[in-house]
């Protein structure tokens, strides 16, 4: 199970996602006492871990628009992928890099 942030039945909120069935189930329809976002559901998860089931079949992820996970960030995030030698090494010499060894 994985959380995501969609667009269903004119809003936007925080669901419980079976990616492979392909429903999902609102954190509201949970019966958690839940109606923030993505960024409120980390602050609670401890809190709500032992409440969050499916209930029922769910609702077909062709219902819902998927959204970014936390549309609207408190801050810009920046991230940098490492995966790949050559952007390895082109971002260790860039100067950004704080783990890089010099050399």
């Amino acid at each position: 199970m994985k959380f995501a942030t969609v667009q269903y039945a004119g809003k936007e909120q925080v669901a419980l996602v079976d990616g492979n069935d392909g429903v999902f189930w609102p954190l509201s329809s949970l019966d958690v006492d839940f109606s923030g976002n993505m960024i409120q559901l980390v602050q609670k998860f401890a809190d709500l871990r032992g409440r969050l089931s499916p209930k029922g079949k769910g609702v077909p992820l062709s219902e819902a628009k998927v959204l970014a996970p936390i549309p609207v960030p408190a801050r810009n995030i920046f991230c940098v992928g490492k995966n790949y030698r050559e952007h390895a090494a082109e971002f260790s010499k860039s100067g950004f890099d704080s783990s890089a060894k010099e050399g």
